[in-house]
């Protein structure tokens, strides 16, 4: 089963980032959208293993790093999709990659690879740290945002089952 190393923010800043989802996205031809069902997060590693071993995975990981990180949003982004997503566009809060978020994600990476589980998201050089919004469908115009989405925020360590 897939389950992910995430930063996840406080219940107030959550509202934050579902509210704007569903102001701008929920009009699109979207089958992604945040909402009060689902978590805003920042993926530090998904990977593979058996449900038996989530829990004392987590435990582990939680006492090998910091509970909390500052988190400082750089841009509003669009990702073309590829594969599976062609033909989508991922509408994303570009995270700044800042020493503190990238030593955090390097310890989860050598964590996972420790244990010798797959992990199942782009991780290297290919790690580009984000807050996912929507998956849309383009055409496409976009509103303008509140600035308040892009303040520093801070963000606790959590885990927990990756969503399709």
């Amino acid at each position: 089963m897939p389950y992910m190393l995430a930063l996840i923010p406080t219940p107030e800043s959550a509202e934050k980032y579902i509210q704007a989802a569903q102001e701008f996205f929920s009009s699109q031809n979207s089958d992604h959208l945040l909402s009060k069902e689902s978590t805003p997060h920042i993926t530090l590693c998904q990977f593979e293993c058996e449900q038996s071993l989530a829990a004392s995975l987590w435990e582990e990981f939680k006492k090998l790093s910091q509970p909390s990180l500052m988190i400082r949003f750089a841009a509003f982004s669009f990702v073309k999709g590829i594969a599976e997503h062609e033909g989508y566009y991922w509408a994303e809060l570009s995270i700044a990659r800042d020493t503190p978020l990238l030593n955090l994600y390097q310890q989860a990476v050598d964590f996972i690879q420790k244990k010798k589980l797959p992990i199942i998201n782009d991780y290297g050089d290919y790690y580009r740290p984000h807050l996912t919004l929507a998956r849309i469908q383009l055409p496409y115009t976009i509103n303008a945002w509140p600035n308040s989405l892009l303040d520093t925020e801070n963000f606790t360590l959590g885990f927990m089952p990756c969503l399709s």
